[in-house]
């Protein structure tokens, strides 16, 4: 049982990422909220919280993230040039 849940946290978490990817690449990470995540990703607000506490950490997912190869994103977000 413990195994299953696991697996769909991990599947969630997965879920947010994606959905955080495909938003980013459309309009900018800049601008993305929590709450358009979590509706992209059909997760809760509070389900995106339990993976991820700030913003900072989708982008740092993102970053760790081998589909996402944009130098420029990556320096942005690891450089603390944003403000979440």
């Amino acid at each position: 049982m413990v195994r299953a849940i696991s697996e769909k946290g991990t599947i969630t978490k997965q879920k947010i990422v994606d959905a955080a990817f495909e938003i980013t690449m459309a309009g900018g990470f800049d601008s993305a909220t929590f709450s358009e995540i979590a509706n992209k990703a059909g997760v809760s607000r509070s389900g995106i919280n339990s993976h991820f506490k700030r913003k900072s950490d989708i982008a740092e997912e993102l970053c760790m993230n081998d589909r996402f190869t944009d130098c420029a994103f990556k320096v942005h977000v690891m450089s603390g040039a944003h403000s979440y």
